[in-house]
């Protein structure tokens, strides 16, 4: 008794990559709008702003507090007066965490 591979349905690849691809922006996006929500805890930073650092790679309240004002306004184009404050909010929110 033989089984014929054509006789089960299955997903094609094109469709497997579809799926593939819209897991990976769901976890993107998920990320994302973790990296967000924990960079707006700091005062002066909205959606737009957090997302102008995470494209500068900053993901984290803790990342920001590791960073270099002068660094990210080159990267951002934010003033580094600006940035400077959001670093040490950041650090006053990681002492605070502790």
């Amino acid at each position: 008794m033989g089984y014929s591979f054509s006789s089960y349905s299955t997903k094609g690849i094109s469709d497997l990559d579809k799926d593939s691809e819209e897991l990976l922006r769901d976890t993107k996006d998920y990320r994302e709008s973790s990296a967000v929500s924990d960079l707006i805890e700091i005062d002066g930073i909205g959606k737009k702003r957090a997302k102008d650092l995470i494209f500068a790679g900053v993901k984290t309240v803790s990342d920001l507090s590791k960073r270099s004002p002068k660094h990210l306004s080159r990267k951002t184009g934010i003033p580094i007066k600006t940035i400077s404050k959001w670093i040490i909010n950041a650090n006053e929110i990681i002492k605070n965490r502790q």
